[in-house]
């Protein structure tokens, strides 16, 4: 089974979690653009390419020589990219003084609130980068969130647990990402419960210890990206879903839940 992995340089954390024997014969290629590269990808007859230079020699450094991305892989993973609890609490922290004047953890369950977690989240180079593989192909898709540190938001983070506004906001997510999978016919994959502080927002400061880079090594204050751990993490729960048939891929989502 030939996986095609796409994302930023957070996907650098999963190839280097990536076990070098998995229970399934896979396969991973990694075709991944620093910061918001990706954004220069684009659908060319029946392949992705890259629009620029800059990219085109980043999905081949990353891939290991191929520049191209085609349509004839079993399954594509679509890590990060923006897509996030990171970018919900921004769109929450920029737009609440430009729509709201009142309560600010009121304004969570006013439905503005709930169209403009959904407009950013739809505007993330994740969806992007789905709809295009979409034009070239009908296999299965899994996207998967970008971690967020332990540091990120932590002020607004601990007033929303405080007032029981987590769980709201967390709720929302969860539906904004469920209206992505129907309309992308792709699946969530959670990030893994057990690499989540008590919030269930912000990952646990162990797994930005030595974070993982794919050209440089990470910095010390690179609180950003995540480490091999996480990534063995999130593939130990990939690796469940990909042996399964790609027709009951859709259910995965509850099956892991029920693991907690």
């Amino acid at each position: 089974m030939r996986i095609c992995l796409i994302g930023d340089s957070h996907l650098a954390a999963l190839k280097q979690g990536w076990p070098a024997e998995s229970h399934a014969p896979v396969e991973p290629v990694y075709f991944a653009g620093h910061g918001k590269t990706m954004r220069g990808l684009a659908v060319t007859g029946d392949v992705l390419a890259a629009s620029n230079p800059v990219l085109e020699m980043a999905l081949t450094r990353t891939s290991g020589g191929l520049n191209k991305i085609d349509g004839h892989y079993d399954r594509y993973v679509v890590h990060g990219l923006e897509l996030g609890l990171g970018l919900v609490l921004e769109a929450f922290v920029t737009n609440f003084s430009r729509h709201e004047h009142g309560n600010r953890m009121a304004w969570l369950a006013h439905p503005s609130f709930a169209d403009i977690l959904r407009a950013a989240l739809r505007n993330s180079m994740s969806v992007h980068i789905m709809n295009l593989l979409r034009q070239i192909s009908n296999a299965p898709i899994v996207f998967s969130p970008t971690a967020m540190s332990e540091k990120k938001y932590k002020q607004i983070r601990n007033r929303l647990s405080e007032t029981g506004h987590a769980a709201v906001l967390l709720d929302i997510f969860s539906s904004a990402v469920q209206d992505l999978e129907r309309d992308l016919n792709a699946s969530f994959l959670p990030q893994p419960t057990d690499t989540l502080c008590d919030d269930r927002m912000a990952t646990k400061e162990i797994y930005s210890v030595d974070p993982a880079r794919f050209a440089v090594r990470g910095q010390p204050d690179d609180n950003a990206h995540m480490n091999a751990a996480y990534g063995a993490a999130v593939v130990r729960d990939l690796l469940r879903v990909l042996e399964q048939p790609a027709e009951n891929q859709s259910a995965h989502t509850a099956l892991l839940e029920d693991r907690d």
